[in-house]
C-alpha cells in the first residue's frame, strides 16, 4: 500500500499511516484495546499500549491522569493492607 506521497505502508499496521490517511475504525479499536486493558487491571500493558499509540492519540494528560489514578489507588490499598496487618509501609 502507498500513501499519496509515495511512501510504502504496511497494510497490517494501519496506525503507522500519516494522520490524514488513518482509518477511524483502526483508531477506535486502538483506544478500545487500551480501555479493555485498564478495565482488566493490566495497567503496565495499558501504559505500554498508550505509549505506542498511533500519532500519540493516547499520549495525553487525560491518559496519564487515568493511569496515575489507578496507581494511587493501588498504593493506597497496599498501605491500608499493611496497616491492618501491622506491617510497616515504606514508599
Amino acid at each position: 500500500m502507498f500513501t499519496d506521497s509515495g511512501e510504502v505502508v504496511d497494510a497490517a499496521e494501519p496506525w503507522r499511516r500519516p494522520p490524514d490517511e488513518l482509518d477511524t475504525a483502526a483508531l477506535l479499536d486502538y483506544v478500545e484495546r487500551f480501555n479493555d486493558l485498564v478495565d482488566s487491571k493490566q495497567y503496565e500493558m495499558a501504559a505500554l499500549h498508550a505509549a505506542n499509540s498511533p500519532h500519540g492519540i493516547l499520549r495525553t494528560t487525560d491518559t496519564l491522569r487515568r493511569l496515575a489514578g489507578v496507581t494511587q489507588i493501588a498504593n493506597h490499598c497496599k498501605v491500608q493492607g499493611l496497616r491492618k496487618s501491622g506491617g510497616a509501609a515504606t514508599m
